[in-house]
């Protein structure tokens, strides 16, 4: 990122996939959260101070990460679970 000093790093499983956060300052005093999931699809989040963006990453990642998977056309429910079934 230009411009900006990474400040913390640090790596979060979901559905049993690892992913890397970078935690940058901006020039401005701002603080960015960096995810990408893929070369060009990454994911920003920013706030005025680090644990307002980690806050914010955390809570959103996760949704994130399972609406590519729903527009993929895949369930966003990890393999090792049961679908919840309707019995008649």
């Amino acid at each position: 990122m230009e411009n900006a000093t990474l400040i913390h790093s640090q790596t979060l499983t979901f559905n049993h996939k690892d992913y890397d956060v970078q935690i940058y300052l901006r020039p401005n005093g701002s603080i960015l959260a960096l995810t990408e999931i893929a070369p060009k699809d990454v994911i920003i989040h920013d706030g005025r101070c680090l644990e307002e963006v980690m806050k914010k990453h955390l809570r959103l990642l996760p949704l994130a990460l399972d609406t590519r998977l729903i527009n993929a056309g895949r369930s966003p429910m990890s393999q090792d679970q049961e679908p919840h079934r309707c019995h008649s």
